[in-house]
């Protein structure tokens, strides 16, 4: 299936739609698309759904959870990313850390952690914000290990330090102590 994206067409990397739905026993809804998946794999991939399918357990049927707070499109590079594709690009990184961290989906946050650390061409700045929004250490570490002089220092700075990550400003105030003559 083909999808409008910001004015060009993007091809769905894996289909959820109604041809799955033999082979699911969960339907989620989002903005009135159903997402046919397996719970055990949506469980074991999201502590979130496992918490909120163990609640469920009682209902007898085929489950149809109806998720209000994101849009379908993200939810669908969500899901594409947690089944082994690879949906993270510059557009959909945001929307899709949003999400694992939001979901509780480890092995998505990791990959989305190694997409920032390594070709996401956002800024140093933008990452270490990331970083603290979304508790990424790695990606804390590998931003610190890239600033090395006084210029980089202050492109990381905020103006206000409340909206920056303790340990982050420890650091910059130690590798500005070490650049003094």
């Amino acid at each position: 299936m083909v999808r409008e994206h910001r004015g060009f067409l993007r091809k769905k990397l894996k289909n959820f739609d109604a041809t799955m739905e033999e082979f699911s026993d969960l339907a989620i809804v989002v903005e009135d698309e159903k997402f046919h998946i397996s719970k055990l794999f949506l469980s074991d991939q999201s502590t979130y759904f496992k918490s909120l399918l163990t609640r469920n357990q009682e209902e007898s049927g085929k489950p149809e959870i109806t998720l209000d707070d994101c849009k379908s499109e993200d939810f669908q590079y969500f899901l594409e990313l947690i089944y082994g594709e690879s949906p993270i690009n510059k557009e959909t990184i945001d929307k899709i850390v949003h999400l694992a961290d939001k979901y509780k989906a480890p092995s998505a946050i990791r990959k989305c952690e190694e997409f920032l650390i390594n070709n996401s061409g956002k800024t140093l700045k933008e990452k270490l914000q990331m970083a603290k929004k979304y508790k990424l250490e790695n990606l804390k570490t590998a931003c610190l290990s890239k600033i090395k002089t006084v210029e980089e220092i202050r492109s990381v700075l905020s103006y206000t330090t409340s909206e920056m990550d303790p340990s982050v400003v420890g650091a910059l105030l130690q590798k500005s102590l070490s650049l003094l003559p």
